[in-house]
């Protein structure tokens, strides 16, 4: 019978082995499958060669099976190794990347420890006791500024980073990075143009030329104290209490994200003493209230005219800027206060029911104007609506002589009235004609 050819993808080495274990080009398939009919004839010095016997195709079979059982074999073994990685706990991946964290990344050099370092001990000598102080002042807003940014840098490093290399591992990848750390990186790069474009030109300055810290080089262009409404600490102060909120209920629901949080209260303790997670996160917010003060203590300690205008109308655009940065915030909170009341509330009518055999043009005149939406603005005067105060109480019924439970809302412009609404977590609005009584 005629001998199958070597196919064409049987490689150079297995044909070789064949050679020596055959004396025959014999395809490898041969023997394991039915001869396929379609297979190519082989070539006429092919043809000549005998067909092996029984012994000889035993051992074709016994070597071939032994290269299969190998490979096989190392298929496996890339199985299992790969299986066990995949299986590490988040504890070992947690160790794992802590060993490989850079945590001195984006922190300026501050190569001084007092600003006497700065300046001549001759003229130090010479110092008032108010000059003294002015220059105190200037060099805790140094310090403390250096501080922050160290403080920021570790949340960036360690704790933002860490839970990025655990998403590449395929840990709490359910867990939306921006949610716990909103904008940390803008507020860090925000910083440092700060620090690159006032400080760090009043130390050099003040190194460079022997003389005190020049207060007006604070005062240089720096978009951290720009008024916009994109600045990225306007959105960190207004989404904060929304971030904090989405940890907890986390924490909750997912044991591994709660050991990453102590993972993270761990190393901010081992950084920086007797500070948590909420401690550490909360810090762009209370670092910018405090520039006014610092501020203001350095305006309070200087002497010169020029110098005294200068400070002055910096401390004015900062405290523009604070404030607008707490109105931003106040009515961010405002809103999330009022949209939780909404959600206890069912739909209501704010005009009195109308009759069924009230003519359909009246009605639909009646319902163009039965609307209020407690989150919309107060009318005329087109500022944001408050809540001021909740409260229980007891309404008398002028029909019946009954009493009923009535829960009543105070907002800057109304006040609303609701009862419990039986069978429904939700209240709703009373049947009376006052649910809904202006204030204005």
């Amino acid at each position: 019978k005629p001998i199958s050819a070597m196919p064409r993808n049987v490689s150079r080495s297995t044909g070789n082995l064949l050679e020596e274990t055959e004396g025959v080009y014999q395809s490898p398939t041969n023997y394991l499958t039915k001869r396929d009919p379609l297979m190519m004839a082989p070539p006429l010095s092919m043809r000549q060669s005998v067909s092996p016997t029984p012994r000889r195709r035993s051992s074709l079979l016994v070597a071939l099976s032994g290269m299969l059982s190998k490979s096989q074999s190392n298929l496996l073994d890339v199985g299992e190794e790969v299986f066990t990685v995949k299986a590490k706990s988040i504890s070992e991946q947690l160790e794992r990347i802590k060993s490989n964290l850079n945590k001195t990344a984006g922190i300026p050099p501050l190569d001084f420890t007092d600003w006497k370092e700065l300046v001549p001990q001759s003229i130090v000598e010479t110092l008032g006791k108010k000059e003294m102080e002015q220059q105190h002042h200037i060099w805790e807003l140094i310090t403390t500024e250096h501080n922050h940014i160290t403080i920021i840098s570790t949340v960036i490093n360690s704790l933002l980073t860490c839970l990025k290399e655990l998403h590449n591992e395929n840990f709490l990848t359910k867990i939306n990075v921006h949610d716990v750390f909103l904008n940390i990186e803008r507020i860090r790069e925000v910083h440092l143009a700060f620090w690159n474009d006032c400080i760090v030109p009043l130390i050099d300055t003040a190194r460079d030329t022997g003389e005190l810290l020049n207060p007006e080089l604070l005062t240089e262009s720096s978009i951290l104290f720009e008024e916009d409404l994109n600045h990225p600490l306007f959105e960190y102060c207004i989404k904060y209490i929304e971030s904090r909120s989405y940890i907890k209920s986390q924490q909750h629901k997912n044991n591994d994200f709660k050991e990453y949080i102590n993972w993270c209260s761990n190393e901010i303790r081992v950084q920086h003493n007797k500070l948590g997670v909420d401690d550490i996160l909360i810090k762009p917010i209370q670092r910018i209230q405090k520039y006014p003060i610092l501020i203001r203590d350095i305006l309070r300690k200087t002497s010169d005219d020029d110098t005294r205008s200068v400070i002055a109308s910096f401390l004015e655009k900062v405290k523009v800027f604070v404030e607008a940065l707490n109105r931003r915030k106040e009515e961010k909170e405002e809103q999330q206060k009022i949209e939780g009341i909404k959600e206890r509330i069912e739909s209501y009518s704010v005009l009195p029911s109308v009759s069924n055999n009230t003519n359909d043009q009246i009605n639909q005149i009646l319902n163009k104007y039965n609307k209020f939406d407690l989150a919309d603005k107060v009318p005329l005067l087109n500022t944001q609506r408050k809540f001021l105060h909740e409260t229980s109480c007891k309404l008398d019924s002028k029909l019946d002589s009954k009493t009923q439970d009535v829960t009543m809302f105070l907002f800057s412009d109304h006040i609303l009235v609701t009862r419990p609404n039986k069978g429904s977590k939700k209240e709703k609005s009373t049947d009376c004609d006052s649910a809904l009584i202006p204030l204005l």
